[in-house]
C-alpha cells in the first residue's frame, strides 16, 4: 500500500517498473548494436526504461477520480503506455513528426481518497487498504441512525417520568424535546458505557460480557405494570435510567437494538 498526502488537483502517475535480474544481463553496448531491432522488440528488455527500469506507466488527475475513491476503495484499471521503447527505423521515422506511445498492457490499482484538514495531517492513518477500509465502515456505523422514536425516560433514584424523542444514532442516545426539533440536543448518553440492559427486576438482558437472554419481558418487571414493556439501561458509573415506551412493541425494537451494542461498540478511529 503506498500512502501519499495530496490535493485534489494533483496529477498522480503510476507504473510497472521492472526489478533487475542479476543473472540476466541487459542487452547494453555491443550486445545491444548486434542485436536486431526485431530481436529487442521480442525481449522484455526492450521495453524497459534504461534509468528507472519502468516498463510502462499511466497518468490520471485526482480530481476526476474523486467520485469514485472518495472515502470508499475503488478498484481502477488504467491502460499501460511506453514511450521508450527500442523502435523501428520506421517508427522512428514516425516519430519525427509525433510521439509514439505504445499500450503495452493495464494495471488494476486500489484506490482510495481520504480528506484530511491541515490540523489532522498528523493522524495516524491505517497501513493497508484493509484497515482503511474497516475504519470508513466503523465511521460509517457511528453515523447511523438505528432507531429512532419517543421513550418516556426516568432518571436513577427520582420518580418522575419525562417523555422525549430519541434517536440512536451510532452508539449515542440522543434525546431531543420532540421530533420536530431535533436540531437541539437536549441530553445525550453513549451506549459503550452501558455495562447491562436490564428488563426485569434484577433480570440481566445482556451485559458487557456478551452473555444474552432469549426471554425479554416477563411479569415481574422493575415497573408495576408490564404492558408497555419497560427496560433498564445500566451504565458503568453505577447509574442507570428506566425506560419505557408509547407501544411494547417499540420497546421490542428498541432493546433488540440496544442488546446488539452493549459491549461491543467499535471504537471509532481518529481520521
Amino acid at each position: 500500500m503506498a500512502k501519499m498526502i495530496s490535493s485534489p488537483n494533483t496529477i498522480i502517475s503510476i507504473g510497472l517498473q521492472v526489478k533487475p535480474d542479476i543473472h540476466v544481463k541487459p542487452l547494453t553496448g555491443f550486445s545491444r548494436l548486434f542485436t536486431s531491432i526485431q530481436k529487442q522488440k521480442e525481449h522484455l528488455s526492450g521495453y524497459v526504461h534504461p534509468s528507472d527500469y519502468l516498463l510502462g506507466q499511466s497518468r490520471f488527475a485526482l480530481q476526476h477520480m474523486m467520485d469514485a475513491c472518495n472515502q470508499k476503495v475503488y478498484n481502477g484499471c488504467f491502460d499501460l503506455f511506453n514511450s521508450w521503447y527500442v523502435k523501428s527505423a520506421r517508427e522512428k521515422r514516425r516519430a519525427l513528426d509525433s510521439d509514439i506511445v505504445k499500450i503495452i498492457g493495464n494495471i488494476k490499482v486500489d484506490l482510495l481518497y481520504l480528506p484530511m484538514s491541515r490540523s489532522s495531517t498528523q493522524t495516524q492513518i491505517p497501513r493497508t487498504l484493509k484497515e482503511c477500509d474497516l475504519a470508513l465502515k466503523i465511521r460509517q456505523w457511528h453515523n447511523t441512525m438505528w432507531v429512532c422514536g419517543y421513550i418516556s425516560v426516568r432518571q436513577a433514584e427520582k420518580t418522575v417520568w419525562s417523555r422525549s424523542f430519541y434517536q440512536l444514532v451510532g452508539s449515542r442516545l440522543l434525546e431531543f424535546s420532540s421530533h420536530r426539533d431535533t436540531g437541539n440536543l437536549v441530553n445525550f448518553y453513549d451506549i459503550g458505557d452501558v455495562a447491562k440492559l436490564i428488563v426485569a427486576a434484577e433480570q440481566t438482558l445482556v451485559d458487557v460480557r456478551g452473555e444474552t437472554f432469549t426471554q425479554i419481558f416477563t411479569q415481574d418487571t422493575i415497573c408495576d405494570d408490564n404492558s408497555k414493556g419497560f427496560f433498564r439501561i445500566a451504565f458503568t458509573n453505577g447509574s442507570y435510567i428506566d425506560c419505557i415506551c408509547d407501544r411494547v412493541e417499540d420497546s421490542e425494537l428498541w432493546v433488540s437494538m440496544l442488546k446488539t451494542m452493549v459491549g461491543k461498540v467499535p471504537v471509532r478511529k481518529p481520521f
